[in-house]
């Protein structure tokens, strides 16, 4: 990653990490979107997939990017967003599981979860099974 694809990717991420501090909305969303595509675009090293499994601080979900339009995405109606993946989508099991946390609600824990498939060589999707819970 290095030369100018490393610039680039560099630029990116900077502009990235602004995108997702962005109120939510249909442009927010949108801004993100592009900026991803971007970066899929430039076909980094896949062999950092395997550095996914754990869990993740959510930034970013476009199922609730332009929910509330006065929240972050990276916050459910002040809740802490994070993810967990099981395994990477090659796997036959892997799953992800999005988690919002209360924390001023002793811990609230919304679990949303689904297997994951791969789609192709950068991306994979949730299917079957979601299950939703409400851990106190």
């Amino acid at each position: 990653w290095g030369g100018k694809l490393g610039q680039q990717r560099a630029e990116l991420k900077s502009d990235l990490a602004a995108a997702v501090e962005i109120n939510q909305g249909r442009d927010a969303r949108e801004a993100v979107e592009a900026i991803l595509e971007q970066l899929i675009a430039l076909k980094g090293p896949l062999e950092t997939r395997e550095q996914l499994p754990g869990l993740w601080r959510l930034i970013w979900s476009s199922q609730t990017a332009d929910a509330f339009p006065f929240a972050k995405p990276s916050s459910v109606l002040g809740g802490d967003c994070f993810q967990r993946i099981s395994a990477t989508a090659a796997s036959a099991n892997a799953r992800a599981e999005n988690l919002v946390i209360w924390p001023f609600l002793g811990g609230l824990t919304l679990n949303g979860g689904a297997t994951l498939e791969s789609l192709n060589a950068t991306r994979c999707v949730a299917v079957c099974c979601s299950v939703l819970q409400c851990i106190v």
